[in-house]
């Protein structure tokens, strides 16, 4: 089985280093067939593009989240008048059926 899935590695690498030649290749044609100003604002767009994609979104998806979760258990509680760990709790048992944050 080992040769078996070292061989299928070189073939998803071999893939995959040649797909992102080919990107490498359309952008570098792209770009040799533009203006010299397009290519700064077309550099700059992509940049940001990225920086959006790789930090930006993940960041407010990991901090706006948890907010809107503390948020809606706040909401409801207050709406049945019990306390927060008390919700959780009876929610817990609701979904899984044990009592595993009992104790």
């Amino acid at each position: 089985a080992a040769p078996e899935l070292a061989h299928q590695d070189r073939l998803i690498w071999a893939f995959g280093l040649s797909y992102c030649g080919c990107c490498i290749f359309f952008i570098t044609l792209f770009l040799a067939n533009i203006a010299a100003d397009d290519q700064i604002t077309w550099g700059v767009s992509a940049v940001i593009a990225l920086v959006e994609d790789i930090l930006v979104i993940p960041l407010c998806v990991a901090l706006l989240l948890p907010l809107l979760v503390v948020i809606i258990v706040s909401v409801v509680s207050c709406a049945k008048n019990i306390k927060k760990d008390e919700l959780i709790f009876q929610m817990h048992q609701l979904l899984c059926g044990d009592d595993a944050l009992a104790a």
